[in-house]
C-alpha cells in the first residue's frame, strides 16, 4: 500500500479564488524568505520568534515545508503578475530552495508526488470508530496495531471487531478463512511506543481539542520519519493537529463514516490544500477485487492525495 501526498506547482490558481486571506498568508510568507536572505536570523529562530512570541500554530518556514516552496513562488508569482503589488514579488531565496531541492528546514522539495509504502497500519482509540477502521484495514490484508489506554481495552476491542466479523461470516460476507486471516493481521496494544514501526498512524480518539494535540505531539516523536500521520477528526482543524506533531507536512485528515466497515465514503483533507490546487484524482484500491469498491473518497480541501496498494 502507498499513500502520496503532493503540491503541484503547476495547477492555476487565480487570486480570486484564494482571497484576501491568502494574500495575507503569501505575503507574510514571503516577508520571511527576504528576512532570512538577509541572515539576520535562521529559519528555525524566525519560526521559533512567530510560535513563541505571536501565538502562531507553527512559524513561516514550518508552512513553506508543508506547502513547498515552488509551490509559494508560484503563487506569489501569479499575484505579483495580477496585482503588481511589490509585497508579492517572490523572494529571490525561493529560486534557490528550488534550484538546491531543498525546502527551508532542510526536508526535501519536490514538484512531484513521492509515494509513501504502508505495510504497517496503526490506530489509536477503541470506541466504534477506531474498531471500524482497524477492521477494514485488517480485512483488505493490511496488519494494524490498535492501541488503547491500557491493554485490557485494546483487548476488549479487538474481540469486538472479532464479533463483528463473526456476524460478517454469519452474513456471507466473507469466509471463515478470511476472518481467520484478518484477525491474525490485528495486534492489540496499551502504549504508543509500538506506532515506532508503523508506516500510517491513524488517531481516532475524542474530540478534544486538547487531547488531540496531545496525542499528535507524541505521533510526531515517536513515529518514524515519513510516516503518515492521519486524523478522524469531523470538527476540528487538521491544522491544529499538524502544528502539534512539529512535521505538519505527514499530516492528512481522514474522516471516515459510522459504521466504518458499511460506510464507504472517506473524506480526505490537508491543512493548506484550499489554497493551492483544485480538486485532483483521488484513487484508494487494496489487493483483493472483492475490496477494490469498498472506498470513495471525497476531498474536505484540495489536498492532491493518492492511496493506493
Amino acid at each position: 500500500m502507498s499513500i502520496e501526498l503532493s503540491y503541484s506547482p503547476d495547477i492555476p490558481i487565480g487570486v480570486a479564488e484564494e482571497g484576501p486571506a491568502a494574500a495575507l498568508v503569501f505575503a507574510y510568507l514571503n516577508r520571511a524568505a527576504g528576512l532570512l536572505a538577509t541572515g539576520y536570523a535562521s529559519a528555525s529562530d524566525i519560526d521559533t520568534a512567530m510560535r513563541l512570541g505571536c501565538g502562531l500554530p507553527s512559524g513561516p518556514f514550518a508552512m513553506i515545508d508543508l506547502i513547498g516552496p515552488d509551490v509559494v513562488r508560484g503563487v506569489l508569482a501569479r499575484m505579483h503578475d495580477t496585482t503588481g503589488d511589490p509585497s508579492f514579488a517572490p523572494a529571490p531565496l525561493f529560486a534557490d530552495f528550488a534550484r538546491v531541492g531543498r525546502r527551508p528546514t532542510g526536508t526535501p522539495a519536490t514538484g512531484t508526488a513521492t509515494a509513501r509504502r504502508i505495510d504497517r497500519a496503526g490506530v489509536v482509540g477503541t470506541g466504534t470508530m477506531a474498531r471500524g477502521i482497524a477492521e477494514v484495514a485488517v480485512t483488505a490484508g493490511l496488519p494494524a496495531v490498535l492501541v488503547g489506554r491500557d491493554h485490557a481495552r485494546a483487548e476488549q476491542a479487538v474481540a469486538k471487531i472479532a464479533a463483528s466479523m463473526e456476524r460478517s461470516v454469519g452474513k456471507g460476507r466473507m469466509t471463515e478463512a478470511e476472518r481467520d486471516r484478518a484477525l491474525g493481521l490485528l495486534t492489540p496494544a496499551g502504549e504508543r511506543g509500538v506506532l515506532a514501526d508503523v508506516d500510517l498512524a491513524v488517531e481516532a480518539v475524542v474530540e478534544d481539542l486538547a487531547v488531540k494535540r496531545e496525542l499528535f505531539a507524541d505521533l510526531g516523536r515517536i513515529c518514524a520519519p515519513g510516516a503518515v500521520l492521519a486524523t478522524t477528526t469531523s470538527s476540528l482543524p487538521v491544522a491544529e493537529c499538524a502544528a502539534a506533531s512539529g512535521r505538519p507536512w505527514d499530516v492528512v485528515g481522514l474522516h471516515f463514516f459510522n459504521p466504518a466497515p458499511a460506510m464507504r465514503l472517506v473524506e480526505a483533507g490537508g491543512v493548506f490544500g484550499t489554497l493551492l490546487a483544485r480538486y485532483p484524482k483521488i484513487e484508494l484500491g487494496v489487493d483483493e477485487p472483492r475490496y477494490r469498491e469498498h472506498f470513495n473518497l471525497r476531498m474536505l480541501e484540495e489536498l492532491p492525495l493518492r492511496l493506493s496498494r
